[in-house]
């Protein structure tokens, strides 16, 4: 008994792998994705510009929620074949890590100046870490915490904005059937100061625009036009569809067929 006391002590608070794993992706999907799918839930814009489908959306939130937590249980994994405890420490640096990234996130709206703010989240990190070694009941929570990436992965895919594109189906633009193909074509400055280009007599100065001079000199420049809305969200789909946009629209073609 008393020479199997060392070993239990020394052995106190490491994980097995799979719990560790489970620990290392609920803390990263706190830290990091979380705040990525909170910003892309808002805009799904981004992926309607990359021609994202359904199903690539879906594969972006799982890699998100899972590659950082797999990639540091990898890590971890390796670590742990060539030592035990070498593993563990792997482990705790992960831990700490995502801890620090995750009080950056909260700490940098507080306003204060870089270095503060990056000491503090470390400090928070490292604490967060021994703490967590050393208490049972911390690393019981972090496996409840498991279960975030689940309720984040819902979030996004079926309340955020983004989950027209997910509930919606994919956008089948080139199902499209055009009576005619005119040679336009269209370009868009976006929050281009129409005034920054012109002289004193409201032309554009050639001298210092010589390509924009030319171009209005061959094309047809409506100088006084306006948009029907400030935002790009909205005032481009208005020039494909020529409607007034409506509240809760968002540029995808489900929204604007």
């Amino acid at each position: 008994m008393s020479a199997g006391a060392p070993v239990a002590r020394g052995d106190h608070g490491r994980l097995s792998l799979p719990r560790a794993g489970v620990h290392l992706i609920g803390i990263a999907s706190l830290a990091v994705a979380q705040p990525l799918l909170d910003v892309l839930g808002r805009n799904p814009a981004f992926f309607a510009a990359h021609n994202v489908t359904r199903w690539g959306v879906v594969a972006f939130a799982l890699v998100v929620l899972l590659a950082p937590g797999l990639i540091l249980l990898g890590i971890e994994a390796v670590a742990t074949l060539a030592h035990r405890r070498a593993g563990y420490v792997v482990h705790l640096v992960s831990i700490g890590g995502l801890s620090a990234l995750f009080a950056l996130t909260i700490l940098r709206r507080v306003g204060w100046a870089p270095a503060p703010t990056f000491a503090v989240s470390a400090a928070l990190g490292m604490l967060f870490a021994a703490a967590y070694a050393r208490a049972e009941a911390l690393r019981a929570m972090c496996s409840v915490l498991g279960l975030a990436p689940l309720v984040f992965g819902f979030l996004f895919l079926f309340t955020s904005n983004t989950s027209s594109l997910v509930t919606a189906g994919d956008p089948r633009l080139w199902d499209a059937r055009g009576t005619s193909a005119p040679p336009i074509v269209v370009v868009s400055f976006d929050a281009l100061p129409v005034q920054l280009l012109m002289d004193d007599h409201s032309h554009i100065d050639a001298r210092r625009f010589p390509s924009f001079a030319r171009f209005a000199r061959s094309a047809t420049w409506y100088p006084n036009a306006t948009m029907v809305h400030e935002n790009t969200v909205f005032s481009v789909p208005s020039i494909l569809d020529g409607r007034v946009p409506e509240p809760g629209q968002e540029p995808t073609v489900q929204d604007h067929p």
